[in-house]
């Protein structure tokens, strides 16, 4: 074997462990990603919600019928979708981003914010329309 295809394959050999390790590290964030926005637990609710609708439509299906349509529901596949999403949208950096974003503590500290300024803005908005208003009305009398 010569050099310039040995360095060729040890390069490639490294690339392939450099993707690896990204891919890992990224997939570890997504699961933490996950967490903070129990993307899990909503779609298990949101789930028993639409298995509750039908059950109510057709009453006449049997327990072990909606017993058996549950435990075929492939909750591992989707998220397994979900994560190529994230993971195909965003850099490591960007999820590590939202990780911070929408873990609670963060939310909570906007969402107080958000509805003290909420008000303002609407306030501000109303007085804009106002002086909008007399603008239009001023100039075309």
């Amino acid at each position: 074997m010569n050099f310039k295809s040995m360095l060729c394959k040890n390069l490639i050999l490294i690339s392939v462990m450099l993707f690896s390790s990204f891919q890992s590290s990224t997939n570890a964030n997504v699961e933490k990603l996950f967490t903070v926005t129990k993307t899990k637990e909503t779609t298990e609710q949101m789930v028993n919600e639409v298995v509750a609708m039908y059950k109510k439509r057709y009453p006449n299906v049997s327990v072990m019928t909606w017993g058996s349509i549950e435990s075929n529901i492939d909750y591992n596949s989707h998220y397994k979708k979900i994560k190529q999403i994230y993971s195909s949208n965003y850099t490591d950096a960007e999820i590590k981003e939202l990780i911070k974003l929408y873990n609670p503590k963060t939310m909570d500290k906007y969402t107080a914010k958000t509805k003290k300024v909420e008000q303002q803005l609407y306030d501000a908005g109303k007085e804009f329309g106002k002086e909008l208003s007399q603008l239009i009305i001023s100039k075309i009398k």
